[in-house]
């Protein structure tokens, strides 16, 4: 596994092009978000996403949130109605995941807003199965060092950017019935989105 320290300008610019040809021939990487640390692989290719599983120890049935560098990256059989793009608006690039129902089933989106992330998905103009950086079960990474002692040896590349701002999860709003509901409260409050929105998050799901 390549250890790329990523603080300054240049460090961050050798680091993310490094990290975006690893994704490009199938790799996985690891990386900072303002959340918390991400592995990250081209959602496209199904070895990739195979491999994901594997390392994550996650079962299949769960899919991967998609990380993408903007909202013209959500695929054109999602349903957003005029609500999430409320949200998507205000918090995007944040951390907000938004589920939304399509014919296979529903499939979750979030533009990042660290630096390194959000130039990382340009760079490489892949849309990214990525979930957070630790086995499943495991407690969430804020840092390098945990991640690198959870999986030296399993992944490609690990991009070190220093501590995450937030150290909580994105929060999780539900659109694939039509009206929102929370499905995991994180760095967002329902409050604070009805505020700069409008928008009612149901905490209960709609029935």
């Amino acid at each position: 596994m390549k250890i790329y320290i990523a603080n300054k300008p240049d460090e961050i610019k050798t680091a993310v092009s490094e990290a975006a040809k690893v994704i490009k021939a199938g790799g996985i990487v690891a990386f900072p978000t303002e959340t918390v640390y991400g592995l990250g692989a081209d959602a496209g290719n199904a070895d990739a996403v195979d491999r994901l599983y594997k390392i994550k120890g996650r079962e299949k049935k769960k899919p991967f949130t998609n990380l993408i560098a903007s909202a013209g990256q959500i695929d054109s059989a999602c349903e957003v109605n005029e609500e999430a793009g409320k949200i998507i608006r205000e918090f995007w690039p944040g951390p907000v995941t938004m589920l939304f129902k399509s014919p296979s089933g529903k499939q979750g989106y979030r533009v990042p807003s660290h630096k390194i992330a959000l130039t990382l998905l340009r760079e490489c103009g892949r849309v990214l199965a990525a979930p957070s950086a630790n086995p499943s079960g495991s407690e969430n990474p804020r840092d390098a060092r945990t991640v690198k002692n959870y999986f030296n040896g399993k992944i490609d590349l690990l991009i070190d950017g220093g501590t995450a701002e937030l150290g909580a999860e994105s929060t999780i709003i539900d659109f694939s019935s039509g009206k929102p509901f929370m499905l995991r409260k994180g760095a967002v409050s329902a409050a604070e989105i009805r505020e700069k929105t409008g928008v009612n998050i149901n905490i209960i799901p709609v029935l």
